[in-house]
């Protein structure tokens, strides 16, 4: 009976290890996220926020302009991704977080694989275009960063 307990115990803790989570907040604009554990802080500015681990990438760049509607950001999101030269784009891909609203395409190059993003706050006039690059294989965490993306009041 103690060994069975020690077994579930032992897996019980592996399930926390394997789903913890690094809770981010970039306070100079209000907006957060989540990230698995083991990422680091490469760049924390008012004009960039980046993250890394060894098989994933986060960027977020701001920008303020409340004029900015939800039908701008589909056309600058493809005029990005082709900018980047992307050598495969999927289809655009409407976007729903919090009060983020946006467009979203993944695409790779020379062997590399991005999801890019362009989000709206519709509460406030922060914008965000989002990078995250990823390793094949680390799509749904690439997803599950970007979905985790949300505004916050500083």
């Amino acid at each position: 009976m103690k060994k069975i307990f020690i077994l579930f115990l032992g897996f019980i803790l592996s399930v926390v290890v394997v789903n913890a989570q690094t809770q981010w907040e970039w306070d100079t604009h209000g907006i957060g996220f989540e990230t698995p554990e083991g990422f680091k802080v490469d760049k924390n500015s008012e004009d960039m926020f980046t993250a890394s681990s060894e098989h994933i990438s986060v960027t977020l760049i701001p920008w303020q302009d409340e004029t900015v509607t939800d039908n701008d950001l589909s056309g600058a999101l493809v005029e990005l991704a082709v900018e980047m030269e992307y050598d495969e784009i999927t289809e655009v891909e409407v976007l729903e977080y919090e009060d983020f609203v946006g467009y979203g395409v993944s695409g790779s190059k020379d062997g590399s694989n991005a999801v890019i993003a362009i989000l709206l706050d519709t509460e406030s006039s922060t914008n965000l275009i989002v990078v995250i690059g990823f390793d094949e294989g680390y799509e749904d965490v690439a997803s599950k960063i970007l979905s985790g993306i949300y505004p916050y009041d500083k």
